[in-house]
């Protein structure tokens, strides 16, 4: 569906005025979207594509439309957030967590090929330290990683690797 670069489509209870949590509800937006410009005369196209064609899907989007409204809103990607996100894709900055985490490790046999979930915990709790050389490297340069948790470096982590096979 066609949105400003910053938003995106989301299901909101007509009642309560928050947003659905249900599985897939950005998809589910988007069709209802479709529907509604359809309904309107301002569909066609591709968004035909996302009209529902069987009876079941038909009578659940029924259901959602009675319960829900669909509204545009921002996306929450701050410039902080791509900073941050940016900063995983830092190669040296990567490479100096991994000899910092190799060095704390020492005498571990698992410190070569520990898991992502090891390192992420590892890097996550030296920053909160606040004090600690993974602080200090990354203050300077990326103070926007501070803050963040295990499983958000995880995350970046995965998306890094899913970007270096490409």
């Amino acid at each position: 569906m066609k949105t400003k670069s910053n938003h995106h489509f989301v299901l909101v209870n007509k009642k309560t005025g928050k947003q659905a949590s249900i599985k897939g509800h950005h998809n589910l937006a988007n069709r209802l979207f479709a529907l509604t410009l359809h309904s309107t005369g301002r569909g066609g196209g591709i968004t035909t594509l996302l009209l529902p064609r069987t009876v079941p899907d038909q009578q659940n989007i029924r259901k959602l439309m009675a319960t829900y409204e669909v509204k545009q809103v921002v996306t929450r990607t701050t410039k902080a957030t791509k900073i941050a996100r940016n900063a995983v894709m830092d190669d040296d900055l990567m490479a100096c967590l991994a000899v910092m985490f190799e060095h704390a490790h020492r005498g571990k046999p698992r410190r070569l090929n520990a898991p992502v979930r090891e390192f992420s915990s590892w890097v996550s709790a030296q920053l909160d330290n606040g004090t600690s050389e993974v602080s200090k490297l990354t203050g300077g340069r990326y103070p926007e990683l501070a803050s963040r948790k295990a499983s958000w470096w995880e995350k970046q982590i995965s998306r890094r690797k899913n970007t270096n096979n490409q």
